[in-house]
């Protein structure tokens, strides 16, 4: 048997049939995983996490989040310019959202971003500063101690190229190291020089009970 080989491209069949819009099939099938998926973890979990660390609990991230990288000597996670998160916010009907890094010239171009609950748009807020942050929406009643799908949306984002910092030519957003219900204190650092020292002084205190048990 004798095989034919390729010597010119020209050989090789195109389909060339306008009817056929790949990106749309591809974009269908995306859509599909992701409701699959949701439902999934929906149905398997009982509650959704209320506090989602980007890096260990990325099984929770759903579309426009990038690999987790050391942004600002915090491992984080850089979003698109849309993203989405599955979360609980349990009792408090609160998102704060811990932020390590945005975008350049936040003081002259400020980012407008947008939260939709469910795919119902349920606030804004304008991003002015520029650096470490908390992020803090409001939810609502209607949706304390429930699963739900959180999407955000972003009025712009920069290339890292572009501003001369090296090869980066990805759409960055904001750099984000957690998701929580928690307030600003509690998943802050307000408590970590206190933390520590009680931690050091733990072993002479075991000591002192071991004596007074004596």
């Amino acid at each position: 048997m004798k095989i034919k080989t390729v010597d010119n491209m020209e050989d090789v069949i195109l389909i060339k049939d306008s009817s056929i819009d790949v990106e749309k099939i591809i974009s269908s099938i995306k859509r599909e995983i992701k409701e699959k998926r949701v439902a999934y973890l929906m149905k398997l979990t009982q509650n959704l996490p209320s506090v989602i660390d980007t890096v260990d609990n990325n099984e929770y991230l759903l579309d426009g989040w990038y690999e987790n990288e050391v942004v600002g000597e915090k491992v984080a996670r850089w979003t698109s310019k849309s993203f989405g998160v599955l979360y609980n916010c349990g009792e408090t009907g609160r998102i704060n959202i811990e932020i390590v890094s945005t975008p350049p010239e936040l003081e002259n171009k400020p980012i407008e971003i947008t939260m939709f609950v469910n795919e119902k748009k349920s606030g804004e807020k304008i991003i002015r500063v520029s650096g470490k942050q908390i992020l803090d929406f409001n939810i609502a009643d209607q949706y304390l101690n429930k699963n739900i799908e959180l999407n955000f949306k972003l009025s712009r984002t920069f290339k890292p190229v572009s501003d001369g910092k090296g090869a980066d030519v990805r759409e960055l957003g904001l750099a984000i190291r957690k998701i929580s219900n928690m307030n600003l204190t509690e998943i802050g650092e307000k408590y970590l020089t206190s933390v520590t020292g009680l931690i050091s002084k733990l072993p002479f205190e075991l000591d002192r009970i071991k004596y007074h048990t004596n």
